[in-house]
């Protein structure tokens, strides 16, 4: 019994040795070919900058270069730990060619393999060679249009007692925007971007973003405007008005029950005074091919600077008398 323990405990020891040499000389083989001189290629994206964005738009460009580098293992593998993926080319001084209505810029990158180079601190030390010959941008040349500038979602989140008096009105109402003329010709409009505007208590301004048109290179003169919220204190009133019968037969005579309503109107503190009931006309309309027993009460007339709150009744009832 003992000794089979004894063969089971070497057998272990063996079997544990033997995956130590194996991980010993995976990490030796690992240590030395990535030591040694090798060729390695790696692709870098393109930002080109230079050109006047407020004239030219995007219509195609070269996203990537190849450049190859003879480094060790180790060595090529730190860049991806240490270099920035994207390399910027300067085309201001690059004359361009037309080639159908569009503008190419062709940037040597052989004779750029300096400036290329110095971007990149890994290469300055190390043999490379650019692979690709030119970085091509093509861009096409903007047109200029004037839209309106449309309200999107906005909320308007008031004290209490505090509400909008008259209209919000955005400044400016209209923007320049600049895109190809294929681009523009659908766009007949910006919207603010969606908002919530909180604790109003006061007549202000307020600052909205614009939305730029989805899925276009379209780019706006402004992306910002600016929202006047003209704001009163409110108070509440009660005004007794009679109500107004309507109806297409001359002939009939018809009683309401009651023949009066009453209406609760939020209305701006400095208007209390003003707001009287001649500025009001309420009415049911009764149509005889539409049997009702009770006959709804609307507002027909009413000031557009008041609010309201609630008709009392909202509906009537009615008496046909022959």
């Amino acid at each position: 019994m003992i000794k089979k323990i004894h063969q089971k405990i070497r057998q272990r020891e063996k079997l544990k040795s033997f995956f130590v040499c194996v991980l010993l000389t995976i990490v030796v083989w690992f240590v030395q070919t990535m030591s040694d001189m090798y060729v390695y290629e790696r692709d870098y994206g393109i930002t080109f900058v230079g050109y006047n964005d407020k004239l030219y738009t995007y219509m195609d460009a070269d996203s990537t270069i190849s450049i190859s580098v003879k480094s060790t293992g180790f060595q090529f593998l730190s860049t991806f730990l240490s270099d920035d993926d994207k390399i910027s080319i300067d085309i201001s001084n690059t004359i361009p060619y037309e080639s159908n209505g569009a503008f190419v810029y062709a940037f040597s990158l052989r004779d750029n393999k300096e400036t290329i180079k110095n971007q990149i601190p890994f290469l300055k030390q190390k043999e490379s060679q650019i692979l690709n010959d030119t970085a091509r941008l093509i861009l096409t040349k903007l047109t200029q249009k004037k839209v309106r500038v449309a309200l999107g979602e906005i909320d308007f989140l008031f004290e209490p007692q505090f509400g909008l008096y008259g209209s919000p009105k955005l400044y400016p109402d209209s923007v320049e925007i600049y895109g190809s003329e294929k681009e523009l010709s659908n766009i007949v409009e910006v919207k603010t971007k969606t908002k919530m505007i909180e604790s109003i208590n006061k007549t202000d301004y307020y600052d909205l973003e614009l939305q730029s048109p989805a899925n276009t290179n379209v780019k706006l003169s402004n992306n910002k405007v600016k929202i006047h919220i003209p704001v009163e204190r409110y108070t509440e009133k009660r005004l007794v008005l009679p109500i107004k019968l309507q109806t297409e037969d001359s002939t009939i005579q018809i009683r309401l029950y009651p023949e009066t309503v009453e209406l609760v109107l939020d209305v701006a503190i400095k208007d209390y005074k003003k707001i009287t009931s001649e500025m009001f006309d309420i009415k049911v309309q009764y149509d005889k091919e539409v049997p009702q027993s009770l006959l709804n009460v609307m507002p027909e007339k009413y000031p557009s600077n008041i609010k309201i709150k609630e008709i009392i009744p909202e509906q009537v009832q009615y008496v046909i008398i022959k």
